[in-house]
């Protein structure tokens, strides 16, 4: 296989490594990773043994007005993201996604369903990257200062601080 391009040659022979020298095996999973970005190979489609695999995701959407993403994650492993019709909540895995859209489904508003799957997920991995962001009611972290009686040896305060909800979990 010829490359136009040293450091993707080496990306290549590390996948040849990982697959004990296997170069047929090696070159399908390179051609799946590099699927819709340049191969840097000179002429690569000599080299496919079967048809490249689809740019959608083999899983239906969760839902109604979903979208996928295809994302890249440590440089070579592609996964799929699943995104939320109405706020565009992106959920790192399908299941999440489905359990989401069920909620969408039984509460009829997006708002509503986040704010309990998020109750549902406290102390878990919502699978939601940046989940903080899509929080319509955050804790507040301004806090006024309120004098403390004390026993009179010194003059010190202790702030006090207020939220309009409670944390919904330990680590919030």
């Amino acid at each position: 296989i010829a490359f136009r391009n040293r450091p993707l040659a080496c990306e290549f022979e590390e996948l040849r490594r990982r697959f004990d020298n296997d170069e047929v095996q090696a070159w399908e999973d390179y051609r799946r990773i590099k699927q819709g970005s340049d191969t840097y190979v000179i002429n690569p489609s000599q080299y496919d043994t079967k048809p490249i695999k689809s740019t959608q995701s083999r899983k239906p959407p969760p839902g109604p007005g979903w979208k996928c993403k295809r994302v890249v994650e440590s440089g070579e492993i592609h996964r799929w993201h699943w995104i939320s019709p109405t706020r565009n909540i992106e959920f790192r895995r399908w299941a999440p996604a489905g359990e989401f859209e069920k909620l969408r489904h039984e509460l009829g508003d997006e708002m509503r369903a986040w704010e309990e799957y998020r109750k549902r997920k406290a102390g878990s991995d919502t699978c939601v990257v940046s989940p903080s962001k899509y929080d319509v009611d955050p804790i507040e972290t301004n806090s006024p200062t309120t004098p403390v009686v004390n026993d009179g040896d010194s003059n010190h305060t202790e702030e006090i601080l207020t939220a309009r909800k409670p944390p919904p979990g330990p680590g919030w």
